[in-house]
């Protein structure tokens, strides 16, 4: 009775020893199916880019991040300083900085301020709760976009350095961040197919590369929150397409009327940044009368 039940007991040790092996040899070879099932990638870690800030912050703790940024700066050159009436001028500049970020912040309610003629004029839209916050770094400049106070955007200017194209910044990105997900290649009347955009992302975060050295002489990065983004952009998109003008048709600049140079800024203005000159320019009337015809109309008018 003994020997069957030791007899026994060695087939079932026998027996879990097998499925052990089994599922052991399972989890080391995997089977056809469980090789054929593609590897999830894992995400660039975009969201990196904004270091201590996170995405719907309000303006007031940008400004606090910023002027801790300020803080540390000036603290440097303080500290390196030997000149004790230098370190207060530098002390000096420091506050003046950091009480100016509150006159860079900038409300879009209709009013004029500029931007709708730089490069960031498609980064937001009059009348839809939008601010944008400014920061200078000299040759680089920050803008912190918001919504009902809610961080989505950042538009960081590179300036175009003379012996970087735009490529070879793409390629400083890339080397962080990895192969690009979409990439916009242009061809220009006369000119050779050239990179012009190229887009990363991960579950939270986009980041777009866009060459606009052409008209404003930089390279531009964007941040923005991939969900909000979105919903924004298609409100950008809406508003702009209501604010197409028939131009075939006779335009008025004023009070209750549309602008066609842009929502923001006046005819006098848009001529003088062409012409370098002030000029008064009158819509409700324009005569074109070359010079040549002068003598021709004044004896047209005494017939």
């Amino acid at each position: 009775m003994k020997r069957q039940q030791a007899y026994h007991l060695n087939l079932v040790f026998i027996f879990s020893a097998l499925m052990g092996i089994v599922s052991l040899t399972h989890l080391l070879i995997p089977n056809e199916a469980d090789a054929r099932r593609p590897r999830l990638k894992k995400s660039p870690p975009i969201s990196g880019a904004l270091k201590d800030l996170k995405w719907g912050e309000s303006h007031f703790k940008v400004m606090k991040y910023l002027e801790g940024q300020i803080k540390k700066r000036y603290k440097m050159q303080i500290q390196s300083s030997y000149d004790g009436l230098k370190a207060d001028q530098l002390r000096r500049d420091m506050k003046s900085e950091i009480e100016g970020l509150k006159d860079h912040y900038v409300e879009f309610n209709g009013q004029k301020t500029g931007y709708a003629v730089t490069f960031v004029k498609d980064d937001f839209v009059q009348n839809n709760g939008e601010t944008m916050l400014k920061f200078d770094e000299g040759s680089r400049q920050r803008y912190y976009f918001f919504r009902y106070d809610e961080l989505w955007k950042i538009v960081v200017s590179y300036p175009v350095i003379s012996d970087e194209n735009f490529g070879s910044f793409v390629k400083r990105v890339k080397s962080k961040y990895g192969r690009a997900k979409k990439n916009k290649w242009e061809t220009p009347r006369g000119g050779s197919r050239s990179l012009v955009r190229s887009l990363w992302e991960d579950d939270k975060t986009r980041l777009i590369l866009e060459d606009k050295s052409a008209f404003y002489g930089c390279y531009l990065m964007k941040l923005m929150a991939r969900v909000k983004a979105d919903e924004i952009d298609k409100i950008h998109e809406s508003k702009r397409d209501r604010a197409i003008v028939d131009l075939s048709k006779p335009q008025k600049i004023g009070a209750g009327t549309i602008d066609i140079f842009g929502e923001e800024d006046d005819v006098d203005s848009v001529v003088d940044q062409i012409t370098g000159t002030q000029h008064k320019v009158k819509l409700d009337r324009i005569d074109f009368v070359p010079a040549e015809s002068e003598d021709f109309s004044k004896k047209r008018s005494k017939k």
